[in-house]
């Protein structure tokens, strides 16, 4: 173990440790009484206020950052099962690239986090987002596929990154939380600590952190707040993931007025009148006003159907203009550039190693030895950390619903698109219905903040498997009709919905679980959900669209098995081992 002297006399470069031969080591940090001591509770109160200002800033650049590079790969994303049908090329593409989000995931996201660090790990692989939307502007198997395996390590490590750096600055608002009012106006002063009558240990937890820039302005955070750890890091992800899920309204609104402008564009060329109501029936340059099997829709829908699919049936699934595609594509490729530009020169770096406290509330911290270690040592303790991280039972038990979520999302993505989307209004309206699937994910996403601390995540975790359920069924009994599409749009608010829950649930659920090796657990979260991906775009050229249902309900229901085992075991450890928990509950 390495002792830290955390004093505000003392620079980063003069830190002396002992480490043991972990890679990644709790420290303690000895009290150092600090100089700011003798400053007014008010104005220590308004140093805090305002870098709590400055966290909530830096939440927002990186949301909306990544809000820009989604934006663009969703839009991308929902078209590939139709635009790229032949050959099963999209989904393909999509299979071998989280594939290769399943090597990244193990070997070289924590990696990348411990050595570049979150911000810079993030901004890296978000120019694999650029290189794979280029190579759609040629889509075949020698520019695709490549594009998709680079596209792995992004996928990889831009979530694993963003999780760890909401995880980051929910801790430390929680953190600064301590120093400010309750209340608000000429009341702040009564809710402060009067600083000289407490010890340094409740003040700071073990440290300076307003005079420790390290520390990015950490301050105690067991004095005027009532709130534990967890609720901050839920609302920070809540907050993170109603600005991502927004993602799908943009996304999918220029792909459908890219494409529905292609329509246009063809109708008026053919000297055809366009509407909406007509519009979707004119799919190709060959073929206009064709009236299509709908049989083969919805559940019906299979692998099989477009092995020997006919030019009428595929330009049900392909864009009537191709320029169209290929502005949409540019307009993708100028958002990534934004995310990229934003990340590296507004976001503020973030430190390799972060604090973590224990339920005493005693400050400890993961330190990056990599000087020390040198890089492969460094390299070969990172992979340790990380294999005892994943087979450790907790780990196990929570990894399931994780796997069900990538499931999940390739349906949603996939076959819902293609089955229930294309092939019974058009490819044109992807983006209408996606649209209305992103609304419905941001509201959920809104609403877990404003749920999770009144009432836990349990009851949400029902809730969305409930809601997944209803729209399993619903999926199995509707008969795709074109004078009726509307419970399609039903469908999409539902797992638009869901997306909104499962996501945020599971980022906050791994946070409270790990919040002491969160790059590890972050990584592992990543890996099951991209194999869940891998399967499932993998299953979507190979099955029915009936057997995906099958085995989605099925990982569902084995999923919130395990998942109230690992609830009961973490509460039953919590009782015997409170530290264990790393919560200090007011």
């Amino acid at each position: 173990m390495c002792v830290f002297n955390c004093s505000s006399t003392q620079s980063n470069s003069s830190i002396d440790s002992v480490v043991t031969t972990e890679s990644i080591t709790n420290v303690s940090l000895t009290p150092a009484v600090p100089s700011s001591m003798m400053t007014s509770n008010l104005d220590r109160a308004a140093r805090c206020e305002k870098e709590m200002n400055r966290i909530k800033k830096m939440l927002y650049i990186a949301s909306f950052g990544l809000f820009f590079n989604i934006s663009a790969y969703y839009g991308l994303v929902n078209l590939q099962s139709s635009l790229n049908i032949r050959d099963g090329l999209g989904t393909t593409g999509l299979a071998i690239g989280y594939v290769s989000s399943l090597v990244w995931a193990l070997l070289l996201t924590p990696l990348a986090i411990d050595n570049l660090g979150p911000k810079n790990a993030m901004v890296v692989s978000e120019i694999t987002y650029v290189i794979y939307c280029l190579a759609n502007f040629y889509p075949n198997y020698f520019t695709l596929i490549p594009g998709a395996i680079v596209l792995g390590f992004g996928e990889a490590c831009c979530w694993a990154s963003m999780s760890v750096i909401v995880t980051y600055y929910g801790e430390q608002y929680w953190s600064l939380s301590a120093f400010t009012a309750s209340d608000s106006g000429n009341n702040r002063q009564k809710s402060l600590p009067n600083l000289e009558t407490v010890t340094t240990d409740e003040i700071y937890g073990g440290h300076n952190s307003l005079d420790d820039d390290r520390w990015g302005g950490y301050a105690a955070r067991k004095i005027c707040t009532k709130k534990n750890k967890d609720v901050y890091v839920s609302k920070f992800f809540s907050k993170y993931f109603s600005i991502i899920k927004t993602s799908q309204i943009v996304g999918n609104l220029l792909s459908y007025v890219a494409l529905y402008a292609g329509v246009v564009v063809h109708g008026n060329a053919d000297g055809a009148e366009m509407s909406p109501s007509n519009m979707s029936r004119v799919n190709s340059s060959n073929v206009s006003n064709v009236t299509f099997d709908l049989s083969l829709c919805g559940i019906n829908d299979c692998a099989a159907n477009f092995q020997m699919a006919s030019p009428e049936m595929l330009s049900r699934y392909l864009a009537t203009n191709e320029m169209s595609v290929s502005v949409l594509l540019a307009v993708f490729a100028v958002m990534h550039a934004i995310a990229i530009a934003m990340h590296f020169f507004l976001l503020d770096p973030i430190p390799k190693w972060r604090p973590s406290y224990n339920a005493n509330g005693m400050a400890v911290c993961q330190t990056n030895v990599t000087k020390e270690f040198g890089f492969w040592k460094r390299t070969l303790g990172t992979l340790a950390a990380l294999f005892r991280q994943m087979f450790s039972l907790q780990q196990i038990l929570v990894s399931p619903i994780a796997l069900y979520f990538g499931l999940f999302l390739s349906y949603s993505l996939s076959e819902f698109t293609r089955a229930f989307i294309s092939c019974t209004m058009g490819v044109e309206t992807v983006g209408l219905v996606m649209m209305l699937f992103g609304a419905s994910s941001m509201f959920a996403a809104y609403l877990l903040g404003k749920v999770v601390p009144r009432f836990g995540r349990n009851p949400l975790y029902l809730l969305a498997s409930l809601i997944d359920l209803a729209c399993y069924g619903s999926n199995f009994i509707w008969t795709p009709s074109g004078e009726d599409t509307l419970p399609v749009y039903f469908m999409a608010a539902g797992f638009g919905f869901n997306a909104g829950l499962w996501e945020p649930l599971i980022n906050s659920t791994y946070a409270h679980y790990f919040s002491d090796n969160t790059s590890a657990s972050f990584s592992l979260w990543n890996f099951w959900g991209a194999a869940g991906l891998c399967v499932g775009f993998s299953l979507s050229t190979t099955v029915c669209l009936a057997v995906k249902l099958y085995i989605l309900i099925s990982l569902l229901s084995i999923s919130m098995v395990c998942y109230v085992c690992a609830e009961l075991r973490f509460l039953q450890l919590a009782k015997v081992e409170p530290e264990l928990t790393h919560e200090n509950a007011e």
